[in-house]
């Protein structure tokens, strides 16, 4: 039994450390370009042979300090709880939150199309509730995943992800995400 944690400081370790290194790494380094975007998700949480499909946003900051070579934060939220019944109980379950720091590597494809690689940490914060009781579980660990880059006009692209943001023996946690971005 814990009687004392302080997992509240890990979200807040991505926040006050995750986007104050994208932006202090960028500072001292040429920048190439930086982009926002947001987007919408598609989550997947499977445990035990159950899965869970929660709607989510999300919105992202990144940075290129080479052609081909971005430091990206994500942060995202849940914006839909997805229900299901196991053995005879209302379960739902919704993201709370989720922040995660990235390395990003481009393989352009043409002059509109690009491939990309995500290599990074993230945390992640969800809540269960199950016959009107609530709970909720965290963790944090390596994150992994693989993109579709087209460029638009108006310095815009639209961007298609998977990414597995948790990998861990209890549970996975996987996202499909699609992002409208703009490079300034």
């Amino acid at each position: 039994m814990q009687f004392f944690s302080l997992s509240f400081l890990s979200p807040l370790r991505f926040v006050f450390l995750g986007l104050p290194l994208v932006l202090s790494l960028t500072a001292h380094a040429e920048i190439k370009s930086s982009y926002f975007g947001l987007g919408v998700q598609s989550g997947r949480f499977e445990v035990v042979n159950t899965e869970f499909e929660p709607l989510n946003a999300q919105f992202t900051y990144g940075s290129y300090l080479t052609d081909n070579l971005a430091i990206e934060w994500q942060a995202a939220f849940g914006i839909e709880e997805a229900e299901l019944n196991v053995e005879g109980s209302d379960v739902s379950m919704t993201l709370s939150k989720s922040i995660s720091v990235f390395g990003k590597a481009d393989i352009p494809v043409g002059s509109v199309f690009k491939l990309y690689g995500l290599l990074g940490y993230s945390y992640a914060e969800f809540d269960f509730e199950e016959n009107f009781t609530r709970f909720g579980s965290d963790d944090y660990g390596y994150s992994f995943g693989l993109g579709a880059e087209v460029a638009l006009p108006a310095q815009l692209a639209l961007r298609l992800e998977g990414v597995r943001l948790m990998n861990t023996e209890r549970y996975d946690y996987d996202v499909m995400t699609l992002l409208l971005s703009r490079t300034f």
